[in-house]
């Protein structure tokens, strides 16, 4: 895909796996044919315009899907849900609190995410596909989304804990003034991290009463057992 532009659309085939489609073919897409996955760079003009001029989105979405500044969060817009979620940078050499953000827009038959930076838990999603293990259905992008943010999230939570014990130990037994630093790099990052993880959870808490015919009790429930894992993580954050 042109990494400009367009970098993933997918239609999913309901067996987990799904076909790649080009610009043309996102243009010809109707709801009849299975959901569709389209992920675009937003600073991209051919994004943008085709956000703009073909999706068919409200120019409150457009704006949303768009947008530089991201907080975490969740709209009901009709038959639709409007989200930005965020999740650790795992680009070499960046800071895991750097978070990044995707911004989604998720209808029944129709996913639309967009982003700046590359986010692993969406690259994850679409090479699943490849192995016939993606999602079936939009509800079910939704929660694999948010299952695989917060899996990373806690591996980058659990990581400054062992740092943290390994620091305990050093401040027991030495009197290096460089701990001080060292303490304060971690103090910064448990903040950044919680700073994006509170509303995220919140954003999740909402869908779970979203009255959507397409989000089943079992979405809700999946949604709540991710809503607590969050919740574990900034309870651990908190005490970092």
């Amino acid at each position: 895909m042109d990494e400009k532009g367009l970098i993933h659309a997918l239609l999913f085939d309901s067996k987990g796996g799904g076909r790649v489609l080009d610009w043309q073919e996102i243009d010809n897409w109707s709801p009849e044919q299975g959901v569709l996955w389209v992920h675009l760079s937003y600073t991209a003009p051919e994004s943008i315009s085709w956000l703009e001029e073909k999706s068919g989105l409200e120019s409150l979405i457009v704006e949303a899907l768009l947008s530089e500044g991201t907080r975490p969060r969740s709209t009901i817009i009709g038959e639709g849900i409007l989200l930005t979620l965020r999740g650790v940078n795992l680009s070499p050499g960046a800071d895991h609190e750097d978070m990044v953000s995707v911004r989604i827009w998720a209808e029944e038959k129709r996913i639309i995410t967009t982003r700046r930076r590359p986010l692993q838990s969406i690259n994850d999603l679409a090479d699943s596909f490849s192995t016939r293990q993606g999602p079936v259905t939009s509800s079910d992008f939704i929660n694999t989304l948010a299952d695989g943010l917060t899996s990373y999230i806690e591996g980058t939570v659990d990581g400054i804990e062992d740092h943290t014990s390994a620091l305990e130990e050093q401040v027991m037994s030495s009197h290096d003034r460089k701990l001080r630093s060292q303490i304060s790099g971690l103090r910064r990052q448990a903040i950044m991290l919680r700073r994006y993880l509170a509303p995220q959870r919140e954003a999740f808490t909402q869908l779970q009463v979203a009255k959507l015919h397409w989000f089943t009790e079992q979405d809700r429930r999946h949604l709540y057992e991710t809503a607590n894992s969050l919740i574990r993580i900034i309870e651990d954050l908190d005490s970092l």
